[in-house]
């Protein structure tokens, strides 16, 4: 996400887990005009893997997400709403509660982010609508706390910071030893500058 919205951008992730139960993220954004390719596709201990090649993107289609698709992204929708967010439209998702039972109320957090940086957001139990504005950017100063040390909130948020603007300060960076301690280096090698 950080590369379909970055001007002029690309970039190729090697030997990813492509499985059907793995890749809704990529299914999602290609449906809202993404078009994300999988290359070198191959079988690694029964498992598929693949070369994923991205390119950044301009414009964005609202998207109607099929229901059937959550379990394969359960844990990418924070990052699929911030596409939301930038698309042409209102984009619709549904029967969302299990982000709720993840390590922290999830939806919950979620909107009340998007809310913070301005979006526009209806829920309706655990659905969803969010207005898209193309022309979204940030200019004013941003604080993240208070967000339960949730690693999802805290990549959605330096995720956000480098692609909108904005100036951020941004806490709990611990909390991605859980899952991705190398996440801020890996953004500092694609050229992020954080501090």
């Amino acid at each position: 996400v950080l590369t379909l919205l970055s001007k002029n951008s690309s970039l190729i992730i090697k030997n990813v887990n492509v499985n059907p139960s793995r890749k809704g993220i990529i299914t999602i954004l290609n449906k809202m005009g993404a078009k994300i390719q999988l290359k070198n596709k191959k079988s690694y201990n029964g498992e598929a893997i693949a070369n994923i090649y991205i390119k950044g993107k301009k414009n964005f289609k609202s998207i109607n997400c099929p229901a059937n698709l959550n379990s394969s992204a359960i844990d990418e929708f924070l990052i699929i709403f911030l596409v939301a967010a930038k698309a042409n439209g209102i984009s619709r998702f549904k029967e969302l509660s299990e982000m709720n039972k993840k390590e922290s109320k999830r939806l919950d957090l979620g909107i009340r982010f998007l809310k913070l940086i301005g979006v526009k957001v209806e829920r309706y139990g655990d659905n969803i609508n969010i207005y898209g504005n193309p022309s979204l950017e940030l200019s004013k100063n941003f604080e993240m706390k208070n967000f339960l040390k949730d690693h999802r909130i805290f990549f959605l948020s330096c995720i956000t910071a480098l692609t909108l603007g904005g100036k951020w300060k941004i806490q709990d960076k611990d909390s991605i030893n859980t899952s991705f301690p190398n996440f801020l280096k890996t953004l500092k090698s694609l050229g992020a500058k954080i501090s």
